[in-house]
């Protein structure tokens, strides 16, 4: 497990105005094996998740699994050109999401690089959000 820089970009949208976006940087850790890579790190209170713990994990098949744990628990799997259901835990209780993957991009190699998702969120089939998500990696 190598010791990495993460900075991650995201931008959200509804439709129906300008787009939110945040970005925040931190210490992670990352490991490639057997044509999987995992990054691991700590989000903060900057950015409303103090206390959650993040793991994107990007599959050989390339799909991409993010996984939270802590003050706030979620697991999103994103699949290329798939819809599939999540679990998204709130602050106001829990509530199932469909997933569907636009893009994704993994251009991480074993010293860093960069991951480019894009995917779109419903509840009962309704749109909640459009999300482009760019994390890029370097190792330290």
């Amino acid at each position: 497990m190598k010791d990495v820089f993460i900075t991650i970009k995201g931008k959200s949208g509804t439709g129906d105005g300008k787009p939110e976006t945040v970005e925040f940087a931190t210490d992670g850790k990352m490991e490639i094996t057997d044509g999987k890579t995992v990054l691991y790190y700590n989000e903060g209170g900057e950015i409303g998740a103090e206390g959650v713990s993040t793991v994107f994990t990007v599959n050989a098949d390339g799909s991409v699994v993010m996984e939270r744990s802590g003050g706030m628990t979620s697991r999103l799997e994103i699949i290329p050109n798939k819809r599939n259901n999540s679990v998204y835990s709130t602050a106001y209780g829990e509530m199932y999401i469909g997933v569907f993957g636009e893009s994704i991009e993994n251009l991480i190699g074993d010293s860093g690089g960069v991951l480019n998702l894009a995917y779109s969120l419903d509840q009962n089939l309704r749109p909640i959000s459009y999300n482009e998500v760019e994390i890029t990696v370097k190792e330290v």
